[in-house]
């Protein structure tokens, strides 16, 4: 099934690049249209706002992987829309961002322990990560994966920007009176609404402090898994 949908999103875009620009587009024969890839963040985030889990946390249904993507597109498309004067649309987004985020680390997900996150959780509450049985060990553990934890590292130092960027409004637009409210102003007070700068530091601290200690490989790199 994800062959076939790749293939066919990779069919519609070769015939958008192959029909150039157009319509005011400057992109050049062969490439985007710039009015799609302007609109790709929002469109995104659009996507991602239909199957987000506003009570709990996350997107869509139990499993819930910590995919450091989909915030990625969130904090774009809410950096996007606040530039552009659309703070509560900006507000909106990042707030999903940032519940999720929390949601992660203050979940079973996070290990409370040694620092890190697994692999994913097997429940909607984020409260039960996955279990992987060794064939032939006779043993379980719950898997923690190289390639997700570095990412979420720079994930959450996004969102901690993000948010603190979101508390001091913008700058006035040429011409208008001093201190006059305008579309930039978010409805949070300075210093950063959510608290990110606090709970963001705990999951980076415990994500960097267990890769260097438990996933480096004594001669150099890192291991792929735990």
């Amino acid at each position: 099934m994800w062959v076939r949908a790749a293939a066919s999103t990779l069919e519609q875009l070769q015939e958008i690049a192959a029909r150039g620009g157009g319509d005011g587009d400057e992109s050049a024969e062969g490439q985007l249209p710039l009015k799609l890839l302007a609109g790709a963040p929002l469109a995104a985030a659009s996507e991602l706002m239909e199957r987000y889990d506003a009570r709990l946390g996350g997107f869509g249904a139990a499993p819930k992987f910590p995919r450091p993507s989909e915030i990625n597109a969130l904090l774009a498309a809410a950096q996007q829309a606040r530039l552009s004067g659309d703070a509560s649309k900006g507000e909106e987004l990042l707030g999903a961002a940032l519940h999720t985020l929390r949601a992660y680390a203050a979940g079973g997900m996070y290990d409370h322990l040694g620092g890190g996150f697994h692999r994913y959780s097997v429940d909607a509450h984020l409260h039960v990560p996955h279990v992987s049985a060794f064939s032939g060990l006779g043993g379980q553990a719950f898997e923690k994966m190289l390639y997700d934890n570095p990412q979420l590292v720079s994930t959450y130092l996004d969102a901690i920007a993000a948010d603190a960027a979101a508390a001091a409004p913008l700058p006035a637009p040429a011409g208008a009176p001093a201190g006059a409210p305008h579309a930039g102003d978010g409805p949070r007070g300075g210093g950063g609404g959510s608290g990110a700068a606090e709970w963001g530091v705990f999951a980076v601290r415990g994500v960097l402090d267990y890769l260097l200690r438990d996933m480096r490989h004594p001669q150099g790199g890192f291991f792929s898994a735990e």
